[in-house]
């Protein structure tokens, strides 16, 4: 479902400085890739630009990262992959990831449109998140923490995030969630 990969990468919970990703000054207000965005307002101005894609789900162990060099650039969905999971949703979704030095910017469309916005950091096939933001424009809508280990592979035409949630790829489970630049 798009919260997870929302909750992936962008941590689910709110505090921090801001910055403005794209000046790298501290600033108030839509675009940023740090807090400090007033209440009810969106996290960065990125809209979710790439066609939905239903989850598919497979047998097997999740694969893992091997790291890479993430390119600066925009980045929409193209597949998501769960692992050892008895059903598989069978909502559609929609996100675009917007990676620009060390900060990452998000907006989900279908079926919760959001933003959320944070920082990164790499240790070899390891990323590590930092939210400082996100927004869900659903009245009543709800996140909850991903404590996922999550690591990478990076080419210069794609970014595919790993999400190893348990051991034995019970529940939550694993999940391997593909973005193409464009």
């Amino acid at each position: 479902m798009a919260g997870a990969v929302l909750c992936v990468l962008a941590g689910c919970s709110s505090s921090g400085t801001s910055t403005d990703g794209a000046t790298g000054n501290d600033a108030v207000g839509i675009g940023m890739c740090g807090a400090g965005t007033p209440a009810g307002q969106e996290c960065n101005a990125v809209t979710s630009t790439g066609a939905p894609v239903t989850p598919t789900c497979v047998s097997g162990a999740s694969p893992t990262g091997q790291g890479g060099t993430i390119a600066d650039g925009t980045y929409v969905l193209t597949a998501q992959t769960y692992y050892n999971r008895s059903t598989c949703p069978t909502i559609a979704l929609s996100e675009t990831v917007v990676f620009s030095g060390g900060c990452l910017e998000l907006a989900t469309g279908t079926p919760f449109p959001a933003t959320a916005s944070g920082t990164f950091t790499v240790s070899g096939a390891n990323l590590m998140l930092t939210q400082t933001c996100v927004h869900i424009d659903v009245d009543g809508a709800t996140t909850t923490s991903n404590a996922a280990m999550n690591t990478f592979t990076a080419t210069p035409t794609t970014f595919t995030l790993f999400s190893h949630n348990s051991p034995d790829g019970g529940t939550p489970s694993d999940t391997m969630t593909v973005f193409t630049k464009q």
